[in-house]
């Protein structure tokens, strides 16, 4: 977290030096954001790659059926590519929410795949365990479906908060109805979290969530 310091300090630092008016200032925000996001994530995610490839030598097979680690894995695909859309072709298209449904998806699915080890230490257990498992591939894929499609379409096209396809052709149709697949996958895979996290919570609303689970002596 201390790395961001610097370019957060920065950012701030540009509005005293420049009018908010200027062409420069627009091109010195876009290099510290750039810089200040992606240069201390960097090593963070070269960690976490080293860790697997670790964990890969030690174990017979990863643990894909953890949420925790398919939704890490996930999570980071997404930053990937949402980080590439956002570098490659950007412009003031369709591609400019495929580049942040990656970025925030990605933080989405982060939470979403901690939550069910978060909810055991509650004394609850996730309603269905395959729908666990399940659950991270479905909005995670859908996720990167809707991206694609996003990206595709602004490429050939698309135009942002546009109603009609006057503008399309046969690519960005396919494109367009890739996004709709993919949202229907997120969504499922978000109904999934919600129905397979709450229902141990409603069904057992009576008892305190905060509290530890009492040990039956």
């Amino acid at each position: 977290m201390l790395a961001f310091v610097p370019f957060m300090l920065a950012a701030a630092a540009v509005y005293l030096v420049w009018s908010p008016e200027a062409l420069l200032i627009n091109r010195v925000v876009t290099w510290v954001t750039f810089s200040g996001l992606g240069g201390p994530t960097l090593p963070l995610a070269i960690l976490t790659l080293v860790a697997i490839l670790r964990a890969r030598r030690r174990l017979a097979a990863l643990p894909w059926s953890s949420p925790l680690f398919s939704g890490t894995v996930l999570c980071f695909a997404l930053f990937a590519v949402g980080g590439l859309m956002g570098v490659i072709g950007f412009r003031q298209d369709t591609r400019v929410p495929a580049h942040y449904h990656g970025m925030v998806g990605a933080v989405t699915l982060a939470y979403m795949g901690v939550t069910p080890a978060l909810l055991e230490l509650t004394g609850r257990r996730p309603w269905k365990p395959w729908l666990t498992k399940l659950q991270p591939y479905l909005y995670g894929l859908g996720l990167i479906g809707i991206m694609i499609g996003l990206h595709w379409a602004g490429g050939r096209g698309a135009p942002r908060k546009t109603i009609g396809f006057s503008w399309a052709d046969a690519q960005a149709l396919v494109a367009m109805n890739l996004m709709g697949l993919g949202s229907l996958l997120a969504i499922a895979g978000g109904l999934a979290f919600v129905v397979n996290i709450g229902w141990p919570l409603v069904r057992r609303a009576g008892r305190c969530a905060c509290s530890p689970p009492t040990s039956s002596r």
